[in-house]
């Protein structure tokens, strides 16, 4: 990390957002974000198209994707009734339903 941090005309980023936030202010700029992020806040963001295969959710579930990362949701073990309640919205049909249009794969238990 040091030694990027020296490389004249870098810049890091503490978090996805920060980074989305760089990328979008950089011409030609190149960042590694989650697919989610860039579609849950509609940023003005493009994929990067490998091998004619573009970074969608289905791809990234058929493996067509090279570039995927497994997205958690974790909870304390003595998580209130209102976070339990997120949970169980999102293991129904209907929270699965709604996580591919924000990049979210549901195929995981």
């Amino acid at each position: 990390m040091a030694h990027a941090q020296r490389q004249p005309g870098s810049a890091l980023a503490d978090t996805d957002i920060d980074l989305a936030d760089m990328v979008e202010k950089v011409p030609g700029g190149l960042g590694s974000v989650a697919l989610s992020l860039v579609l849950a806040e509609n940023r003005p963001l493009k994929g990067l198209i490998l091998d004619g295969v573009e970074p969608t959710v289905a791809a990234m579930e058929n493996k067509q994707y090279p570039y995927a990362k497994p997205y958690f949701v974790v909870t304390r073990r003595d998580a209130s009734a209102t976070v339990r309640a997120v949970v169980d919205f999102l293991r129904s049909e209907a929270g699965k339903a709604l996580l591919p249009g924000v990049g979210i794969s549901p195929s995981q238990p």
